[in-house]
């Protein structure tokens, strides 16, 4: 037959397989579905792309041999609709045509690992090497079995805009039983800690919200950053942080250059003050103002902690062979960040910035916590999710979703 010819020429589907193929569509509840009806072709550079619309209003995961996650947008009261695909269990063989090439360099092993509670559900990463290995949160597995105990090397968080969160928001991230006391990861990646909510450029011809900022005590710069700087001391407590150098506490920056004293007396003596003290060393102007306000300029028992690391746009730090210093707000040579200009770099990535979170092959992008953010910057429908993703030694990654304040069934 066919099927034996392939078999010795060394071409089959493992018999472990047997009895486990699916080719109907399967419910998984009223919000996630499995599609097997959808045939999608091995060389396909996006599996995902035009299946928005399949499913309906349910979110659907569909069988490639690319690891893929994108989000259609939705009414900010409802979930935003997810489409996964899954990667694939076996070896890649797809020929010698450069689409062919394409595929195979595209090729994930790996799986989706779906837990469910009610009308919640949340799905998993699971990232295996050749030989099999692959972790799953705290736990390692290989062909032997499996040991527990284990720490992913980084955990990073999705955009925080911290005066933006709600109590829910800290609780769920620094909470016990969240997810970072959970997995004690050996470092946090921190993106658009600081909002530079107090004097935002996007807010300056905002009569209404500017005098809502003056009224509910948001309208000194120093006492913003000063809280900022609180904040990451709290949150950071015995283990390195990588704050990424992100455009809203860019704006810090941006603020000072067209500051007018006359127009803004309440910040006038801090911008004397601030200005006089970076001018006191040279070397100090060509530092981020950020910077340099968390860890110069603010004084001893105030400034951040030496375990808080501000990285530059030119830093490297790499988890599991992942670059994590980008925002995801600059793509290469200067031009706007998206995930198909890091998907094209030369590094597996994991950045934040579009608050939309995304896998795209080596690209992986983080959601936002700070949810009502979209009152001011995103009304209507809407793709926005909170959502981080931790890091594992052997290069793993793997998405932790909030779900009505949980990230497990």
């Amino acid at each position: 037959s066919h099927s034996s010819s392939k078999e010795e020429e060394g071409i089959y589907w493992d018999h472990s397989l047997d009895g486990w193929y699916l080719d109907k569509d399967v419910s998984l509840g009223p919000n996630l579905m499995i599609s097997g009806r959808t045939k999608i072709p091995a060389t396909s550079v996006n599996p995902l792309s035009g299946l928005h619309l399949t499913g309906r209003n349910k979110s659907m995961i569909v069988g490639h041999g690319q690891l893929q996650m994108r989000l259609v947008a939705t009414p900010h009261a409802v979930i935003p609709k997810m489409l996964h695909s899954t990667g694939s269990c076996t070896l890649p063989n797809y020929g010698r045509s450069a689409t062919a090439q394409k595929a195979e360099s595209n090729h994930n092993i790996a799986a989706l690992y779906v837990e469910m509670r009610g009308d919640s559900f949340y799905v998993f990463q699971l990232e295996a090497n050749k030989e099999g290995h692959f972790y799953f949160l705290d736990k390692h597995f290989t062909p032997d079995g499996f040991t527990e105990g284990h720490r992913p090397v980084g955990y990073v968080i999705g955009d925080e805009h911290e005066v933006h969160m709600t109590d829910a928001d800290r609780k769920y991230l620094w909470g016990k039983n969240g997810p970072i006391e959970t997995l004690n990861p050996e470092c946090l990646v921190r993106h658009d800690v600081d909002d530079f909510y107090v004097r935002n450029h996007h807010h300056k011809d905002d009569l209404m919200l500017s005098m809502l900022k003056q009224k509910t005590g948001h309208s000194c710069v120093e006492s913003g950053l000063k809280r900022t700087a609180k904040y990451l001391n709290a949150t950071s407590k015995d283990r390195i942080s990588y704050v990424v150098d992100s455009n809203h506490p860019n704006a810090f920056g941006k603020w000072l250059n067209r500051f007018k004293p006359l127009q803004d007396i309440q910040n006038a003596d801090f911008y004397a003050r601030y200005m006089g003290s970076k001018a006191i060393d040279a070397a100090n102007w060509a530092e981020d103002d950020f910077t340099h306000f968390m860890t110069k300029f603010l004084p001893d028992g105030e400034r951040t902690t030496d375990n808080i690391i501000f990285l530059t746009r030119n830093d490297q730090i790499l988890l599991g062979g992942a670059d994590v210093t980008h925002h995801g707000d600059k793509g290469p040579n200067g031009s706007r960040g998206s995930p198909n200009a890091f998907a094209r770099s030369f590094n597996k990535t994991t950045t934040g910035h579009s608050h939309s979170p995304f896998i795209q092959q080596g690209a992986w992008g983080v959601g936002v916590h700070a949810m009502e953010m979209t009152k001011q910057y995103a009304k209507g429908i809407g793709s926005w999710m909170k959502m981080d993703v931790i890091h594992y030694a052997d290069g793993g990654r793997c998405m932790i979703t909030n779900i009505n304040g949980k990230w497990r069934a």
